[in-house]
């Protein structure tokens, strides 16, 4: 069996918790889940983090997205209008505790060098489960490295320095991630393959 992540659509969550900020905050109390944590977010987020707390509690999340650090996201051809996504050091503690308390694995996106360090040093200083990294690599944005097998291996040198032995794979956004195929084999990794890892708009 393959990894128990849940990835879960808008429209099936509507029909478990409601789409209003109402239902959801409502659900969110009695849960205990930290509403702070969630300001202008759309119903829909809080409502995947409810599911995923369930889930967790029964035993069947295997590992789940905290991302260490923030970041601007810039498209390169200034076709698209620039956004930060943003990760406070309290919204990767509470993410980091979360872990902790019910055993499953931190899942890092990588966007820069600096959220390695940042994701390592604040796993093994909390003593969570051993994070999956996900180095991202884009042709589309200006965050991070383009898909060159060079960068590839600056990435896994640095993980190896920070959290060795830690698992990693090969992802992106807007990029097309074959280049990166054969250097994360030879580097004993993996790599992700879906509708990210593909060139924006690609048919």
């Amino acid at each position: 069996a393959g990894a128990r992540e849940w990835d879960i659509e808008t429209d099936s969550l509507r029909g478990v918790l409601g789409s209003d900020y109402e239902s959801v905050n409502r659900r969110a109390q009695q849960s205990g889940l930290d509403l702070a944590l969630f300001d202008g977010f759309a119903p829909w987020m809080v409502a995947t983090t409810l599911l995923q707390l369930e889930l967790a509690k029964r035993g069947l999340l295997e590992f789940a997205v905290i991302d260490p650090g923030s970041v601007n996201f810039i498209a390169l051809d200034g076709t698209m209008p620039g956004s930060v996504y943003a990760n406070p050091e309290d919204h990767i503690t509470h993410g980091l505790r979360f872990a902790c308390r019910h055993g499953f694995h931190p899942a890092y996106a990588i966007y820069e060098p600096g959220f390695t360090r940042t994701g390592a040093s604040m796993a093994i200083r909390m003593g969570a489960p051993v994070p999956v990294y996900r180095f991202m690599f884009s042709d589309a944005f200006a965050w991070g490295f383009p898909p060159r097998p060079h960068h590839l291996e600056a990435h896994v040198r640095l993980l190896g320095e920070a959290q060795p032995g830690a698992p990693w794979m090969a992802a992106g956004l807007g990029v097309d991630i074959r280049p990166l195929i054969a250097t994360a084999v030879l580097l004993g990794g993996h790599v992700r393959v879906g509708l990210e890892d593909a060139p924006l708009g690609t048919p």
